[in-house]
C-alpha cells in the first residue's frame, strides 16, 4: 500500500519522489525481465500473473515520463528534493 501511495505522490510531486519513481521502474524492469519473460516465453500470457504484469509493464513505460518531468522542474528551481 505504501508503493501505491509514493506512486500516487510521485506524480503530483515528481521531484520528492523522484528515488522511488526510479527506484520502481528499476526494480519492476527486472522482474519483468527475470520472472515474467521467461514464463511468456515458455507458456504465453496465460502463464504469467496477468494483472500484475500488466500494470508493471505500464508503470516501466510510463514512469520515465514522470521522471524526466520531476529532473525538469528540478532544474527549473521548483519542488527540489527534502
Amino acid at each position: 500500500m505504501a508503493i501505491l501511495l509514493g506512486s500516487f505522490a510521485g506524480l503530483a510531486w515528481p521531484g520528492r519522489m523522484l528515488p522511488l519513481l526510479g527506484l520502481q521502474v528499476i526494480y519492476k524492469a527486472v522482474w519483468l525481465a527475470l520472472f515474467a519473460w521467461p514464463l511468456f516465453r515458455d507458456g504465453g500470457w496465460a502463464a504469467l500473473p496477468q494483472g500484475v504484469t500488466a500494470s508493471f509493464i505500464v508503470i516501466v513505460a510510463v514512469w520515465p515520463f514522470f521522471i524526466r518531468r520531476g529532473l525538469m522542474t528540478i532544474g527549473a528551481g521548483a519542488d527540489p528534493p527534502p
